[in-house]
């Protein structure tokens, strides 16, 4: 041990890790660093945009539904509420939770590139509909402030994320929501949906599978305290009554009811011709822009030259060219009532 050579061997390799140590220590701690101050950013942006959602609803936000919508403790929820009260973004008293003038603003902007992000979703990618909502709120904690009003830009400055909430500006003023819920409407009445809640996710993803996006005509067939019968675009769909409540509609009155002036282009028979006077408005993203490119624009006229053995598709002769369509699309084609027969 008591070997020179070895001591000096100890003795670099003590001068070299102490060494390591200076070099990298700093570059370490702010790279931990940083990830700790961007998880406690999203946990604060999560709650303020839950405080602001409860209060949109007129409800009363608690520690425990903090803690629930967070997936934290109670402990951690409080300790939470006190550093938004420090920030000045939250004032707590008498167990009241409620948000400051500069918290609102603050939760605005998040739910803004929140529903940003979702109308690019839709209009520019192919994501399913039931996936929209997450990958927004990973996204919502990214973007910049520059980055969000280039989006913005980009979009056209919508007004309306694709369920039909409404988006708040800039300066974070939230525009006003008018409607009435489906299931308000009488059996016989027309409506036209305006906003599609998307959560409880189990919810959506039934609303969903009908099509139901805003925009859409809807005519109330039968209703009851438990279901909802109901045309949507020459559709029948069928809700639990609870479920029926997470549609918004506005009533059409008969002059404003358009389903009863046109058909559907499924509707159109072999040698047949027609014009093509819209499409549904729950034809979204690349589909839309597929039929666009193609010459499904209003005005065009559409013949139906060939059918599948097992009758779908369909093959449809458009500006000298041939589209194959199935008939879920084809349903979701509005071409005018008056039709032609072409030899």
């Amino acid at each position: 041990m008591n070997n020179p050579v070895f001591l000096l061997f100890i003795l670099l390799l003590l001068i070299l890790f102490l060494t390591l140590v200076v070099v990298f220590k700093n570059p370490i701690a702010h790279y931990w660093n940083k990830i700790n101050l961007k998880k406690t950013r999203i946990l604060v942006e999560d709650a303020l945009k839950h405080l602001y959602d409860y209060e949109y609803k007129g409800l009363l936000p608690t520690l425990e539904s903090l803690s629930g919508a967070l997936s934290i403790s109670t402990h951690k929820a409080g300790k939470l509420i006190e550093r938004l009260v420090d920030m000045g973004l939250l004032k707590f008293k008498d167990d009241k939770i409620e948000l400051t003038p500069d918290g609102r603003v603050y939760a605005l902007k998040i739910v803004r590139i929140h529903r940003l992000w979702e109308r690019y979703l839709a209009e520019e990618t192919s994501v399913p509909t039931t996936e929209w909502h997450e990958e927004a709120e990973l996204r919502e904690h990214e973007l910049s402030y520059e980055e969000t009003e280039r989006l913005a830009a980009k979009l056209g400055n919508p007004l309306i994320d694709p369920h039909g909430d409404p988006i708040p500006s800039p300066e974070g003023k939230m525009p006003e929501q008018k409607g009435i819920s489906l299931t308000e409407l009488e059996e016989g009445e027309y409506g036209k949906v305006i906003h599609v809640e998307d959560e409880p996710t189990e919810v959506y993803e039934q609303i969903s599978a009908y099509n139901i996006l805003p925009g859409i005509q809807i005519r109330i067939i039968k209703k009851d305290e438990r279901k909802i019968l109901f045309d949507a675009e020459g559709q029948e769909a069928m809700l639990a009554y609870r479920f029926a409540r997470n549609i918004n509609v506005v009533r059409l009155t008969p002059e404003e009811i358009v389903k009863e002036k046109f058909k559907t282009l499924d509707e159109l028979n072999l040698n047949e011709e027609a014009e093509i006077i819209g499409i549904s408005k729950s034809l979204i993203g690349q589909q839309r822009r597929r039929l666009l490119d193609f010459g499904f624009v209003p005005g065009s006229q559409i013949r139906a030259v060939l059918r599948a053995a097992g009758g779908d598709p369909t093959a449809y002769l458009i500006r000298d060219t041939i589209v194959a369509l199935r008939k879920d699309i084809a349903l979701k084609i509005f071409i005018s009532p008056e039709v032609k027969s072409v030899e």
